[in-house]
């Protein structure tokens, strides 16, 4: 593992260089963002649909017909492969961290912690006297990983890296001319979504929303301005409760802006109910892929909504540069 505790694995042969394709797999296809490295400029961006159990047959397909064989591989692990635990770090030295994380966790997962691959990265100190230093455990299953392997080397991918949504949201949020300061963002696929807070390139706050846009959809179309118990309801309060304990944990200025990422159907509803709801608190904007990465033809809502993860895994160097 790097410095910077990214998730990182196995390392296939030599790329071919100047080039990155970082992929994600959703229900229903497969997501791919292909990135010319060194500027970076996004060459093609595009979801692929298929079903489930043909995914692998897909991806070969589009390398193949894309010419993308050889390129450094960049896979985001979808959220039910892997468990993220918040837990205080064991006293050992880092080259004992993952062993004493591995037992540590072992109540906290539900499989077996020797089939565990575990990665972490460290979390800032929190202000508070009990706070004590904690870290951020990625627990997976070992053949979990080994499937992602052998699906980009059927793929006739250079396998680099294996990521998780909340750092490759957090390569986005980086770049955010706000992240300095402290920024939230709100990230929603169709079935779940994440409330992410961070400072320059340290995440503090990953909190899952357990609905995404479809369950959405219909109270963003409704006459209903008000709604406080329902699904809209519960979305404002987990932005809330994030931001109020990213504030007071962490004992920082409170976060000026959220960045609400593009969803499929009725982006601008859900960020003029969003400034309603939130006030004063802070400034509420659209995020635009655009103004991160240039990019041979513009994204439209969809697209950037299904394909944001991959974008994030595959600027991941440039986030960190």
């Amino acid at each position: 593992m790097d410095k910077d505790n990214w998730m990182r694995f196995f390392r296939r042969s030599k790329p071919r260089q100047g080039e990155i394709v970082a992929v994600s797999l959703v229900h229903g296809g497969i997501c791919i963002a292909h990135v010319q490295t060194g500027g970076p400029k996004l060459l093609q961006c595009g979801f692929y649909p298929c079903a489930d159990e043909r995914r692998e047959q897909k991806l070969a397909q589009v390398v193949e017909s894309q010419g993308l064989a050889g390129c450094a591989c960049r896979f985001v692990l979808d959220s039910g492969d892997y468990r993220l635990l918040q837990i205080n770090a064991p006293e050992v030295s880092a080259e004992e961290m993952r062993e004493a994380l591995r037992w540590r966790v072992q109540e906290l997962i539900d499989f077996p912690a020797e089939e565990a691959e575990i990665e972490y990265f460290p979390m800032p100190s929190s202000q508070l006297p009990e706070g004590g230093v904690m870290v951020t455990a990625v627990a997976c299953r070992r053949s979990v990983i080994q499937a992602y392997c052998e699906l980009g080397k059927k793929a006739k991918l250079a396998l680099e890296v294996i990521d998780i949504p909340e750092l490759a949201l957090r390569n986005i949020a980086s770049q955010f001319p706000e992240s300095e300061n402290g920024v939230a963002l709100l990230y929603l696929d169709e079935n779940r979504g994440r409330v992410q807070l961070q400072k320059g390139d340290m995440v503090y706050v990953t909190r899952m929303v357990e609905f995404g846009s479809r369950e959405l959809a219909a109270v963003l179309i409704s006459d209903e301005k008000n709604e406080t118990d329902g699904v809209f309801g519960r979305l404002t309060l987990e932005i809330q409760r994030s931001l109020d304990y990213y504030e007071s944990y962490f004992d920082v200025p409170p976060a000026s802006t959220l960045v609400v990422a593009p969803i499929a159907v009725g982006t601008p509803v859900l960020v003029s109910r969003l400034r309603q709801a939130l006030g004063l608190r802070l400034t509420t904007r659209v995020l635009d892929t655009a103004a991160l990465i240039p990019s041979s033809e513009r994204l439209d809502d969809v697209s950037q909504q299904r394909c944001l993860t991959a974008i994030g895994a595959a600027l991941r160097q440039e986030a960190k540069a």
